[in-house]
Order: C-alpha cells, then structure tokens, then sequence
C-alpha cells in the first residue's frame, strides 16, 4: 500500500519535473505511507483494514475505500518491465539500466484524473513512478525474464521478487479449486492485540472459500472466510520458497487419499482488486476515515 493524505497533496506546486521524468510533479510530491491490506469488508461501504510498512501515521487503521476524501485507491496489479531514467541504488552501488522491474497499479478511486498515466513502484528500492504512455511496460515473464542479467546480478532486487512471487503463489493456492484440510495456516487478526494465530485446517470449502480451523494454543474453533481475512500457509512456504512444483491435494469430502498433485509454479497476475486480504495498494486520499 502507498497513501497520501492530508493536505501533503495540495501543498503548492512543487519543482519542475527533471529530464526524462514522465510524470507531473504533484503526483510525487506527497507524504506518501506504504502497507497491506490484511482484512475486508464488502459492500457498497467497502472498508479495508491496513497494516502500515511505518507508524508515523498509524500502525494499523480501517479506510473506507469510497470515502469522500479518498481521491485515488490504487491496488497492485501486474509485473512489469517499467523504464526508468534515474539510477538504482542498490548495495551500496549505482545500477543504470533503461529498463527495471516493477509492479504496475489500477485505481479503483480516481478523483484526480489519472487517465491512461500508469503508476508503478520499482523493486529493490520501491522508487514510484508514473508513466504516462502504457506501451512502454512490458509483461515480465518469470521463466525467462528471471534468467535476465538485471535480476541475476542483484540480489536485494531478486529477494524482493522472490518475496512477491512466493505469495502470489502461497495466494493461488489458498483461493484455488483444492481443498486444504490437515495443513496449518496463519492467520491475521484484525482489531486484535494478537496480530497472527497458528491453527490446523479442520474442514475447508473451496466453492465458498470457507475455512474452518482448529487453533493450535487455545484448541478453539473459528470459522474464517478466506475473502475477508489474509491467511497463508505454514507447512507449504519452504516448499515454494525452494521451487517445488505442487502440493498433495487432500480431500475434505472423503478419507481416500488423494495423489494429485497442485501446480503453483504458474503466476496469476491480480485484477483490479481481489476482495480479499494482502493486497499491496496505492491509496491517494486527503483524509483516512477509521471504520
């Protein structure tokens, strides 16, 4: 998540744009907060609820998305390959390349008139950037664009990929066709002084993305709807972080073992917003409104 608010959007002008930039230099002249949505309540008053990267605002706090002082409301939502004019700073050196991995976003609030101006953040130092002509973004491809040189060559710039990728991969696998029963999952847990719990599937419903857990410390049953609160896996994570090419699919409908094995090499790329926790997000507003 990134988000201005407050008057830091209004406040002046701001310096001419330098050579090369492809931006006007308002969208960049802002106190700009980075997060995760965690959790999600539907509806015509979609709010969701933000676990910020820094607290100087707040650590945690709910945002109503169509609130009247949200302008803009930006999720993730493909992998690019974004030109880039300005030097990357990485590992205590300076990186020229013409072109540098970096996630593209959609708005689901434009108040400001973004148009056809596509905002990315690179990987590695999470420069912004808004280009205003969307030809120049290429699809980054992960069989092949992984072996590229740029991505080999630099290892922070290879973690944070890894980091996206895992997850995107962790998030196909929970919201797929395939049921989860017998594996642990963490939890988070909105409005809580315990942010995460441990617990062990004990039945999942994959039609309705219904989960219900056992919770490890307490032995305490809880139903999660998996569209509404962020969940990842615990016993399959070293297994993606390593490359493997599936998990055993259980069934919750019968006792027979089932040896079919889940694809997750495959990279879904979002849409404009998944109703569902852990999305990263832009979010450009004057105001947050706590739910």
């Amino acid at each position: 998540l990134l988000c201005l608010f407050g008057d830091s959007a209004s406040g002046g002008p701001g310096p001419g744009p330098g050579p090369g930039q492809q931006h006007p230099p308002s969208l960049l002249d802002g106190d700009w907060h980075a997060g995760l949505i965690r959790a999600v309540i539907s509806g015509p008053s979609l709010a969701v609820y933000v676990e910020f990267d820094d607290s100087r605002w707040k650590k945690q706090a709910w945002v109503k998305v169509y609130a009247e002082d949200v302008l803009v409301f930006l999720v993730e939502h493909t992998l690019v390959w974004a030109p880039r004019k300005e030097p990357v700073h990485l590992q205590g050196g300076r990186i020229h390349a013409n072109q540098w991995p970096a996630l593209t976003y959609k708005a689901l609030v434009d108040k400001i008139g973004l148009g056809s101006i596509v905002p990315v953040e690179f990987f590695g130092d999470r420069v912004k950037n808004f280009a205003t002509d969307g030809a120049t973004l290429r699809l980054f491809k992960e069989d092949s664009d992984s072996q590229n040189p740029i991505v080999q060559e630099n290892l922070k710039l290879q973690e944070a990929m890894k980091s996206w990728i895992k997850e995107k991969k962790i998030q196909e696998i929970i919201r797929g066709p395939y049921s989860l029963q017998g594996h642990r999952v963490k939890i988070y847990q909105p409005d809580s002084s315990e942010e995460w719990i441990l617990a062990v599937v004990a039945h999942h419903d994959p039609s309705t993305s219904i989960m219900v857990v056992t919770t490890e410390q307490e032995q305490l049953r809880k139903t999660i709807d998996l569209m509404r609160i962020y969940t990842t896996l615990v016993d399959e994570t070293l297994q993606l972080v390593k490359g493997e090419t599936g998990i055993p699919c259980k069934s919750s409908g019968t006792n027979e073992s089932n040896t079919s094995m889940v694809s997750v090499m495959q990279v879904v790329l979002f849409s404009v917003i998944r109703p569902v926790a852990s999305h990263k997000v832009k979010t450009w507003s004057y105001a947050f409104a706590n739910y």
